[in-house]
């Protein structure tokens, strides 16, 4: 059995993270679909040190999509409710605390160049999965992982063979073997 529940999905943005491509991928993972992915981000955690120039630049870019009716092929997005889950952080600590203080844990978004930082962050981000400098680049072969209220068991690889279908065992002989021939007289 599984089920999906989906999750407050953070995406953290580091001082040393590639801000171009930052910013390309938090406006895409919150506002994309109208956020009602199931790995969608709705809280996004900034360092201090760079929150006056990401936020700049994401207001300007947020202002700048074309909001509409979903069958007019101008738009972008489709009508949104609320953007408000914005937070600065000032460390590692304070951004790992804010993160994981959710009742769920499906997905988390890392952004730094910091290897050994990543590798420290992603190991206590209580998260199924966690992709780093990246919106998602999991192909839809791997699995999906699911940690505290955002879900339960797995779906996804080599998972679906065993929720979705009912396993049967069938054994050919293809040839002569032997029979043990229990109470034969001869």
């Amino acid at each position: 059995m599984h089920l999906e529940l989906g999750g407050k999905n953070p995406v953290i943005v580091f001082d040393d993270a590639d801000l171009d491509r930052a910013l390309d991928a938090v406006i895409f993972m919150i506002y994309s679909i109208n956020g009602e992915r199931c790995t969608s981000s709705s809280r996004l955690l900034v360092q201090d040190t760079i929150r006056a120039e990401f936020e700049a630049k994401l207001a300007a870019r947020v202002n700048n999509i074309k909001v509409g009716h979903p069958l007019d092929p101008a738009t972008e997005i489709g009508p949104l409710i609320s953007d408000e889950h914005y937070a600065k952080v000032t460390s590692e600590q304070e951004a790992l605390a804010i993160a994981n203080d959710t009742d769920y844990g499906l997905t988390g978004y890392v952004w730094t160049h910091d290897l050994t930082r990543a590798l420290r962050f992603t190991d206590q981000l209580e998260a199924g999965m966690i992709w780093v400098n990246s919106e998602k680049c999991a192909p839809f072969a791997n699995a999906l992982w699911w940690r505290k209220s955002s879900g339960i068991g797995r779906d996804g690889g080599d998972w679906s063979f065993e929720f979705y279908m009912e396993q049967k065992h069938i054994g050919f002989a293809t040839g002569q073997h032997k029979i043990t021939r229990l109470g034969a007289l001869d």
